[in-house]
């Protein structure tokens, strides 16, 4: 842990320092970079395979976090010209074990081709920055899969004990919330959800086979909104749709634990516990690590999506904001 805090620190502390620097090697699609080599170290080959620690920031005003790999299980990533872009993979290829690089885009071309738009909190002419440091090399991937399934079991268990406290201190503040706003008729659902129903619908409720469509409203408690189809300011004024049977699913579990509560044109506000949203790790610079999220929802059609269901997988990440309310992995 003291390597990880040291190596964000000196990743803060570059970027503060050298971030308007010319001496980043200007790679392919837009990507710059610059390595910073250790004394030693095996060269990585082609084909092997990396245990890698990953920090993103957005470097503006006030630099934020968007991505931490601690809070993960460690990447464990194949180095080849396949599974990488070619831009990733001839910046990898050129490390050694023990060797740290900090990549960066600007913004505008980091959304260019891009089918979500660039969210509004980014500024035009800001940094994006990616900076990875190599922790171990594999050389074959049945030594790799096993490393795999033991950083898995490490998440699994950070992510139980952070998530035990996280609901214990978020019913807290929710349950304060409510008496403080006189919000009554609010019932809390198996997983952890609350929902206050405003209108009732009609029909069944939505089921794990259908599609719904939703009109939406995301916030803090605080009232920020960070995500909207019904405002015009995000961008995006249609009703947005979910598969319900999709594997990985679209939205966060919050979400989803609602929308199977709910039918067709009703109308509620939902409030989604952190470890139901986005836990931990957050969407920054949208959404604050361990946030309560509040969303009004309106369900504007429910349909049978025909499809079989599948067996759940595994899922190392939560959503990402489409809703992305994932501001699209998950709600």
């Amino acid at each position: 842990m003291k390597k990880l805090v040291l190596f964000l620190f000196s990743v803060i502390f570059f970027i503060n320092i050298q971030a308007q620097n010319e001496d980043f090697i200007k790679g392919e699609s837009d990507i710059e970079y610059k390595i910073y080599p250790s004394n030693n170290g095996n060269k990585i080959e082609y084909g092997n395979f990396i245990k890698m620690h990953v920090i993103q920031l957005y470097h503006a005003t006030k630099d934020s976090v968007l991505y931490d790999s601690d809070d993960y299980a460690s990447p464990i990533q194949p180095v080849d010209s396949v599974s990488l872009p070619i831009y990733y993979f001839n910046i990898l290829k050129q490390l050694k074990n023990n060797d740290s690089v900090v990549m960066r885009i600007i913004v505008d071309s980091a959304y260019k081709n891009s089918e979500m738009p660039m969210p509004p909190m980014f500024e035009p002419g800001k940094y994006l920055y990616t900076c990875i440091k190599v922790n171990e090399i594999y050389t074959t991937k049945a030594i790799a899969d096993s490393a795999t399934m033991i950083e898995q079991q490490i998440m699994k268990s950070k992510e139980a004990a952070k998530n035990a406290a996280a609901f214990e201190n978020d019913n807290r503040i929710l349950n304060e919330y409510f008496t403080k706003n006189k919000i009554t008729g609010v019932t809390k659902l198996p997983l952890g959800t609350y929902i206050k129903v405003i209108k009732k619908g009609v029909g069944k409720n939505a089921m794990a086979n259908d599609k719904v469509k939703v009109n939406y409203r995301g916030q803090n408690l605080a009232g920020v909104k960070f995500d909207s189809n019904i405002d015009a300011e995000f961008g995006h004024l249609t009703p947005y749709e979910v598969t319900l049977s999709q594997i990985p699913s679209q939205v966060i579990e919050g979400w989803e634990e609602a929308l199977k509560n709910m039918n067709k044109g009703t109308k509620a506000i939902v409030f989604v516990p952190s470890p139901l949203g986005y836990g931990s790790r957050g969407y920054m610079p949208a959404i604050a690590p361990n946030e309560i999220l509040m969303f009004d929802m309106e369900i504007i059609s429910i349909s049978s999506a025909n499809a079989v269901l599948k067996k759940p997988v595994l899922k190392s990440t939560k959503p990402t904001i489409k809703v992305k309310p994932k501001v699209k992995k998950k709600k």
